[in-house]
């Protein structure tokens, strides 16, 4: 029983651990968006990611898209969700908030928006951040299964991948 007590006590501190935006992450970050679909490479646009921060429970977090007069600030709000150890607000400061999830070395979230389902994720690897969105469409769904005691499914095509490495800037 004690082992079971003490591996309990292991997972909790571990997942607090896991459940902290370590200063790795703050920064101004940059890179180039490369913008793909089923046809190819369609787009490529400057993207910067600034994560500053305020407090030991919040972050400025802003998105930068082009650059000079293309240039197109995102200013949102990064926090820590107080009721889920694991799980960040990132506030558009619009009434929009999303999820970002915390797992492993990434910060993840999944949304829909106008019929639009959206996968984002950043990802911390080697001093880069990963950035990647996987855009699919609601609309355009194959939907399968449900006979024969197999489950429905319900599958869609994937419409677009954005992805960039950001690197700090010095």
């Amino acid at each position: 029983m004690r082992i079971i007590y003490t591996g309990l006590i292991l997972l909790f501190l571990l997942s607090n651990t896991y459940a902290q935006l370590s200063e790795n992450w703050e920064g101004e970050w940059a890179g180039e968006l490369k913008i793909y679909n089923e046809k190819g490479l369609q787009q490529t646009v400057d993207m910067g990611l600034n994560i500053i921060s305020k407090s030991d429970s919040l972050w400025s977090w802003q998105i930068i898209y082009g650059s000079g007069e293309q240039e197109q600030l995102r200013d949102y709000l990064l926090y820590k969700n107080k009721a889920d150890l694991n799980q960040y607000i990132l506030d558009e400061q619009n009434s929009i908030q999303l999820y970002l999830s915390h797992v492993n070395q990434g910060l993840y979230s999944w949304f829909t928006v106008t019929q639009n389902e959206l996968l984002v994720s950043y990802e911390l690897i080697d001093e880069e951040i990963h950035f990647k969105t996987i855009v699919t469409t609601e609309s355009q769904s194959l939907i399968t299964g449900g006979e024969s005691n197999s489950p429905e499914v319900k599958s869609q095509k994937i419409r677009t991948i954005q992805e960039a490495i950001l690197i700090r800037k010095q």
